[in-house]
């Protein structure tokens, strides 16, 4: 199971941590070959490859080329740098299901995690929306 992980830069809610935190270890299958893809930025990016780690998820990077937000965690692996979308688009190719922290319930249109939302939908990759307020939508 190969999972990736997108959200906003802010810090996610105590209710968003506890969830997400849910969300992984539920998706986590023991004694197989696990991995959590993310964006290599601060806030809800940073919090959920502590946790996949913790969790027992090898972290693979996809970093971007601006490193004004990054929060450079390699993890076990990166690939080469590259802009915002176009990385956004190699973690949803990458999954098998995309773990989403939405700074909002509403989806909006300059937000790099909606975007990826969006690209997910078009590839029919699986989404799991996990909101600051803690509620959990299977997409």
């Amino acid at each position: 199971m190969v999972v990736g992980v997108t959200g906003s830069r802010e810090i996610p809610s105590a209710e968003q941590v506890e969830n997400l935190t849910a969300v992984l270890d539920f998706l986590f299958e023991p004694n197989t070959f696990q991995e959590l893809h993310h964006g290599d930025c601060v806030g809800c990016d940073l919090v959920a490859v502590i946790k996949a780690e913790k969790i027992g998820y090898l972290v693979i990077a996809h970093p971007p080329i601006d490193g004004r937000y990054r929060a450079f965690y390699r993890g076990s692996d990166a690939f080469p740098p590259k802009e915002y979308l176009d990385r956004n688009k190699d973690i949803v190719d990458a999954c098998d299901v995309l773990v989403a922290m939405p700074r909002t319930h509403k989806e909006e249109l300059r937000s790099g995690t909606w975007s990826t939302v969006r690209y997910a939908r078009k590839t029919d990759t699986p989404v799991v929306l996990v909101h600051g307020d803690g509620i959990i939508v299977e997409d």
